[in-house]
């Protein structure tokens, strides 16, 4: 397996734009990023663009730089996810995944963050990959801890250095959500 052969020419502007939209959203400071958050009483006033620009907000420096890091290591070993449909993925996932805590988690007030996004991306990069034993593996890992967080929640020194809770629902719908891209797109490869 080689990971990083013809990576860096795809994956570089992706990661490039990625790191500095976030990087500036959080330069702004909060009041900014306020603007930005899933915030339900918001949404409910009006400000649908919330449901996708949540996931490019963050609770500190910290949760950015561990997305950061997250994205990085997709890129790393999903290099085949660095393609023009990456975009729709992205906002798919975004949307979808604000629908879903929208419906099904009313309880929650607000949220913010790329991890439930991420997972979903994991997923869409790996499947393909699948019957490399290192990348089964790493899918194996990669659901485990989001079943892991959303059932158990995450540790309380983790939650003390992103800032905040994580929202392990939001991991679970990330990859709800790529599995259903998954389905639909070998649906309509098998009719083509």
């Amino acid at each position: 397996m080689q990971i990083l052969k013809g990576t860096l020419p795809f994956v570089l502007p992706f990661v490039v734009l990625s790191v500095l939209i976030t990087t500036l959203l959080m330069l702004q400071g909060s009041d900014l990023a306020g603007l930005f958050m899933y915030d339900r009483q918001a949404i409910s006033s009006g400000d649908y663009w919330r449901l996708i620009s949540a996931h490019f907000v963050h609770l500190s420096w910290e949760h950015t730089f561990l997305n950061i890091l997250g994205v990085l290591f997709c890129s790393l070993i999903c290099r085949n996810l660095f393609r023009m449909e990456l975009f729709f993925e992205v906002l798919y996932l975004s949307l979808g995944i604000s629908l879903l805590l929208w419906v099904f988690n009313p309880e929650l007030a607000d949220y913010v963050g790329f991890s439930g996004v991420l997972y979903g991306l994991f997923l869409l990069g790996i499947w393909p990959q699948r019957q490399d034993k290192f990348m089964l593996i790493m899918l194996a890992v990669i659901v485990l801890w989001a079943i892991w967080q959303w059932l158990i929640g995450g540790s309380e020194e983790e939650e003390v250095f992103i800032g905040g809770n994580i929202v392990g629902i939001a991991h679970i719908y990330g990859l709800l959500l790529a599995s259903v891209w998954l389905v639909l797109k070998n649906k309509m490869l098998l009719k083509s």
